[in-house]
């Protein structure tokens, strides 16, 4: 994964997610896979759960790419959301 230009703060965090799109592909792949090999596919309402959840994540990252670096606070120990940040 491409880390060289990603803050200090921001390398765990982009490397996990690296790692679980990683697994995700896979379990993808093999998902599809098995729809093949069994000529059944999944549920339409599997595929649209797990799109909704996928656009949500693309969602994330597109809105922390457009930060404009002036707005940084140095120091957040907490996301926009809430949730905790990728920091011990």
């Amino acid at each position: 994964m491409l880390t060289s230009d990603v803050s200090t703060r921001q390398i765990p965090c982009v490397n996990r997610l690296s790692v679980l799109l990683d697994d995700a592909k896979s379990v993808a792949y093999a998902i599809n896979d098995n729809a093949h090999e069994e000529l059944k596919p999944i549920p339409n309402e599997t595929y649209e759960a797990f799109a909704v959840e996928l656009f949500r994540i693309a969602n994330q990252l597109e809105r922390a790419s457009q930060v404009q670096e002036a707005s940084i606070k140095v120091g957040l120990t907490e996301t926009f959301d809430g949730s905790p940040s990728c920091l011990p």
